[in-house]
């Protein structure tokens, strides 16, 4: 007779069985470790320039890895964590500053439509706050004519002018007011520049500046458009509000106009021995506005 040991379980699958639980574990483990929380994640990904769900699925791929290449790694990424989240924290004051001075320059756009000008575009942040902090409209002036002609900004807004697709119809006489504006005859630039601004806004688009209605449409179709918190947003804005002085009902009965008012100009009851020179290089400047909100035709 044969002896035999008495039925037990085979000690295989239950070997197997925690065998599996354990290196489960140790994955689950290494994937909180690799994979990082949420907000690291976010900002990985605007690093990477990837979707936060494309950059995830990266760190979990990681689930099919060797346990030992895992556990290195997950020792090389929570060092990595540790890492950005110290690169954020240092980074945070310079985030905060940059959105200060664009809320600054931001809001600044309307004070400097109230002084006849639009949101500069190749101004730096910089150069715009010590514009801001100018103490009245003639000083603002001045600072204008100091950035286009002292530091040499002139010949820039020039080639950009005449380059631009958006004013084709227009470069002959805009060769010309460059020229005499050259020659420090501003006058004669003043009524041809309130023709190219308006056409270079109104007729590549066939939209109409007639009344303030139409005005109003056309401004609010590019604000729409545009993100609210946009540079973008606030040159269009910006644009707005200059067209809306410079549109500015005035009865020809009134006083005159403090500021350059299309309808007294081009009707021939404005002064032209009032015009200066800034008030020529504002008609400039808001082209080169539009040069950098508008394409050819589409605006």
């Amino acid at each position: 007779m044969k002896i035999t040991d008495p039925d037990t379980p085979d000690p295989l699958p239950k070997f197997t069985a925690e065998m599996e639980k354990a290196i489960k574990d140790l994955r689950e483990t290494a994937l909180r470790t690799v994979v990082p929380a949420s907000d690291q994640l976010s900002l990985l990904a605007k690093e990477c320039a990837l979707p936060t769900k494309q950059l995830q699925g990266i760190f979990e791929k990681t689930e099919f890895l060797p346990s030992a290449q895992l556990k290195a790694l997950a020792e090389e990424m929570r060092s990595q964590t540790v890492q950005w989240s110290q690169t954020a924290e240092e980074m945070r004051p310079l985030f905060e500053h940059a959105a200060e001075v664009w809320r600054e320059c931001r809001d600044g756009a309307a004070r400097l439509a109230k002084s006849g000008w639009t949101l500069p575009a190749h101004m730096t942040p910089r150069e715009m706050l010590e514009l801001l902090n100018e103490p009245n409209d003639d000083a603002i002036d001045r600072a204008f004519i100091e950035f286009y002609h002292d530091a040499g900004q002139i010949s820039f807004l020039k080639r950009a002018i005449l380059a631009s697709p958006r004013f084709k119809e227009w470069e002959q006489l805009l060769e010309q007011c460059f020229d005499n504006y050259e020659s420090g005859k501003y006058l004669i630039c003043i009524p041809a520049l309130l023709s190219v601004l308006e056409g270079g806004l109104a007729l590549p688009e066939g939209a109409t500046f007639i009344g303030s209605k139409e005005r109003i449409k056309y401004f609010n179709s590019k604000l729409d458009a545009s993100q609210p918190l946009s540079i973008k947003h606030a040159m269009w804005n910006s644009m707005n509000e200059f067209v809306k002085a410079l549109y500015q009902d005035r009865h020809f009965d009134q006083g005159r106009p403090l500021k350059l008012n299309r309808h007294w100009i081009l009707h021939g009851r404005d002064i032209p021995s009032s015009w200066r020179q800034a008030d020529a290089l504002r008609l400039f400047h808001a082209l080169s506005t539009i040069c950098s909100l508008c394409s050819p035709v589409s605006g």
